[in-house]
């Protein structure tokens, strides 16, 4: 019977590529091996080792890995202080809300429709996608490999539509009949994925900026079957290998020159196969090679997958290192020290256990059981003096606790105190607590900064990425309409109703009545938004318009007692001091944080009290005999006076 590895071989038809196509495929997999080599080599940054191998130390290091014992008196134990550092300061991250704002500018004019709308997309997508359940393993990834990577994507998911025919008579289920009616999309949107740091290979290790990376290469495997159904129509797909050239071969004959040999990056089985997708910025290409055969036409243009046309590819760095694309981890600032306290912590146990069974010499002449030293066992003709002990224990000192007392702070002296963690040390007053407790924020204030640079660059990639696919047409053609709760105009709570239309908009006088009847059906505030698509893919790439993002990092847990604090803190400045000599503006944006609210859900823009001040103005002036209205306290230059803000 012929072997069926042979016969694996005979059904894959090798693949024909033209002069430029092999060219292309030549210069990207000998580019990712110059990638892989330089970060797999040793680098000082690395601790003298390659990036995988740290990767790992520093996976271990928070999981609290085990050892196998070095020696038979050791015990498997560790402290797990980093694992617990490294949760704390998750859950410190995930005590935060990063949600972003976006503005769009046209020229000097700021669009504050589009951006405020965009703004309200951005949440519903990230609603959509249960972003919230995925902070957790982002955040965690950012903390423990101190680089973190996440795609962006527009991901459309079909099924096999199957309908059964007539009933199902679980006795004779072999007579069941059903139609199979095609594929049918059942689910689809913007999504953000967590990427192993395995995965990514960048050519310029030296460079931070994900952005200004000459290439970048993502390499994972994935079942055939799952490639399969992608692909497995395209007429490449019968040329993509399963029994591959081990690395070793492949790269060596590769550098001989031989453009025709089959390559992969690792090691795959029959029901795997190595994906590479190749990202290249500067000539505006994208491939995607399986098991090394390229599946798409040559230099095929990046927009598709990136309607900015940028790697959509955020990273986050949390202490970043000079010079150098990767940052370090919270583990490897620690886990040596973590290394010594558990091998202080195993000294500890081997002097207690000294201390309640010490070491004797045998000099009766007879053999001993260890279990003669347990309670309440009686021995017979045995002398005491003659099983003298063979050292003086007088178990843990307060030395042996100073010395470890010593580690712990100086582990928690890297990353997150004792403090934040809600464990403070001793007795303090409450005032000797917060003056300690901001300068730990002090300390930490780089991580959040890392994070918020990671959250604004995730926000970047989703604000393009709507932009470009926010939209999309039911069966029978038409724009769907996507609806969310959110704020709507005055601030309060309610449906929020996004209409995409090629044609011309409605009035304002139309639209006001259409929220009305919307209103009246459904017993909701309701605000109705006309948006364009093709002025929104306009926007993506027109050089007239330009974007800021904007993310403030917000307290989820803020109390009614912190926000009655805050509100009587205000008042009592205010009569002590005098309304005038506030910062209102300020005052107000603090406010909103407080309240957990973004400052445009509550209070107006400056363009709208202008010209709510514009129009009193023009009022009072058509009109001589009325009386002027009586003017606040105080007010600020936009007229909004510090009892706006405490009402």
């Amino acid at each position: 019977m012929e072997n069926t590895n042979e016969q694996e071989k005979k059904e894959v038809k090798s693949v024909f590529l033209t002069e430029k196509e092999l060219k292309e495929r030549n210069f990207d997999l000998y580019r990712l091996y110059q990638s892989s080599q330089v970060r797999e080599s040793s680098q000082p940054q690395f601790d003298g080792m390659g990036y995988s191998l740290y990767n790992e130390t520093n996976e271990m290091a928070d999981m609290t890995f085990l050892a196998p014992k070095i020696n038979k008196g050791d015990s498997r134990v560790s402290t797990g202080i980093t694992h617990e550092k490294d949760s704390s300061l998750v859950s410190f991250f995930l005590n935060l809300n990063f949600e972003g704002n976006v503005r769009v500018f046209k020229g000097d004019k700021e669009e504050y429709d589009i951006g405020s709308s965009m703004t309200k997309l951005i949440r519903k997508s990230r609603q959509d996608e249960e972003y919230d359940s995925k902070r957790s393993s982002l955040y965690r990834n950012f903390v423990v490999q101190g680089t973190a990577f996440a795609s962006e994507e527009y991901v459309e998911e079909w099924q096999p539509d199957k309908k059964i025919i007539g009933d199902i008579n679980p006795l004779s289920l072999d007579e069941v009949k059903w139609v199979d009616k095609g594929m049918k999309r059942v689910k689809h949107g913007c999504q953000t994925t967590l990427i192993d740091g395995k995965k990514v290979f960048l050519e310029n290790i030296r460079e931070k900026d994900i952005q200004k990376q000459t290439g970048v290469f993502i390499v994972d495997y994935i079942p055939r079957e799952q490639a399969e159904s992608v692909w497995g129509k395209t007429k490449r797909w019968n040329n993509v290998p399963k029994i591959i050239t081990p690395t070793s071969q492949s790269i060596g004959t590769l550098s001989q020159g031989s453009i025709y040999s089959d390559w992969i990056l690792g090691e795959v089985d029959f029901y795997k196969l190595e994906r590479i997708r190749v990202y290249r910025v500067y000539e505006q290409r994208y491939q995607i090679y399986l098991n090394g055969v390229p599946m798409l036409p040559c230099y095929y243009p990046l927009e598709p997958v990136s309607p900015k046309k940028i790697v959509p590819i955020s990273k986050g760095d949390i202490d970043p290192i000079n010079m150098f694309a990767y940052s370090k981890s919270e583990p490897a600032k620690t886990k040596i020290d973590q290394a010594v306290f558990d091998e202080i912590l195993q000294n500890m146990l081997v002097k207690f256990r000294q201390s309640v069974f010490t070491p004797r010499a045998n000099n009766t002449g007879k053999v001993l059981s260890p279990d003669m030293f347990l309670g309440g066992k009686y021995v017979d003709n045995i002398d005491p003096d003659e099983m003298p002990p063979l050292i003086d224990n007088t178990g843990i000192t307060s030395s042996d606790f100073s010395f470890y007392k010593l580690f712990e702070e100086q582990i928690g002296n890297k990353t997150i105190s004792s403090l934040l963690e809600g464990n403070p040390q001793g007795d303090m007053t409450l005032g000797q607590y917060m003056d300690m407790q901001k300068k730990q924020m002090l300390k930490i204030g780089g991580k959040i900064d890392g994070l918020i640079q990671w959250e604004r660059q995730m926000l970047k990639l989703r604000f393009y990425n709507l932009l470009a696919h926010g939209y999309q047409k039911n069966d029978a053609g038409e724009y769907s309409d996507i609806v969310s709760n959110d704020s709507v105009q005055g601030g309060s709570k309610g449906t929020n109703v996004f209409k995409f239309t090629d044609q011309l908009h409605k009035s304002t006088y139309d639209v006001r009545e259409e929220e009305l009847a919307y209103e009246k059906n459904t017993g909701d505030n309701a605000e109705i938004t006309y948006l364009n698509p093709e002025l929104l893919k306009d926007i993506l790439l027109n050089p007239a318009y330009s974007f800021s993002f904007e993310v403030i990092p917000t307290d989820k847990n803020n109390d009614k007692l912190t926000q009655i604090m805050f509100v009587q803190m205000i008042s009592e400045s205010a009569n002590l001091f005098g309304i005038e000599s506030l910062q209102v503006e300020k005052l107000k944006k603090q406010y909103a944080s407080v309240m957990g609210k973004s400052f445009d859900d509550i209070f107006k823009s400056e363009q709208e009290l202008a010209l709510m001040q514009e129009q009193q103005q023009m009022a009072e002036a058509n009109n001589p005999e009325s009386k002027p209205k009586k003017q606040p306290v105080a007010e600020n230059r936009q007229g909004s006076s510090v009892a706006d803000i405490v009402l």
